[in-house]
């Protein structure tokens, strides 16, 4: 099995523990567990597991994911071949944000979506800073808690020419950000 979306059922962290344990997803390319309520525990196992070695998108909004879970996720080693990782709609805040941003297993991300996170101007920075590698870059942080401060900041990093994506709608941003 390559492909696998369980997403809007009730696998919770239980499921997840189950997921994390099997022997016939060594294959697996693709997750997707939208809207799991899978929580932190759910993410610490997935984190822990072998099966994500492979895996290149991993779909994980809707699931009470805090920065306990994100920073799980982002010292994984088995993450490192991930390309499109979604945590949308959780609670990551800056510090998930600056996990992601700095882990040394996530250089291969292209697409990164942290729409409805709770990241703020710390957290967005950091991703620009952190995420532009030697790869086109898109980057999703609608609906959080950036500010015009954030995004002058932003617009002044030299970083931000790598990016082919960046959405910064919904946040807190006036005339003075942009």
């Amino acid at each position: 099995l390559r492909h696998l979306g369980l997403d809007t059922n009730h696998v919770e962290s239980t499921g997840v523990e189950h997921l994390a344990d099997s022997e016939h997803l060594h294959d697996l390319r693709s997750l997707d567990l939208v809207l799991n309520q899978i929580g932190d525990r759910g993410a610490v196992a997935l984190a822990k597991s072998p099966i994500l070695s492979k895996v290149e998108k991993l779909w994980l909004p809707d699931n009470d994911i805090s920065a306990v879970g994100a920073r799980a996720l982002a010292g994984s080693p088995y993450l490192s071949k991930v390309r499109e990782l979604s945590l949308s709609r959780n609670r990551l805040g800056d510090e998930g944000a600056v996990a992601i941003a700095t882990s040394p297993h996530m250089r291969r991300l292209e697409q990164l979506r942290l729409a409805r996170t709770q990241v703020g101007d710390r957290g967005a920075t950091a991703l620009v800073e952190s995420l532009a590698g030697s790869h086109p870059m898109w980057l999703h942080l609608e609906g959080n808690q950036i500010t015009s401060a954030g995004a002058q900041a932003l617009s002044k990093m030299p970083q931000l020419a790598r990016f082919v994506f960046l959405s910064l709608y919904g946040n807190d941003i006036d005339e003075a950000g942009g």
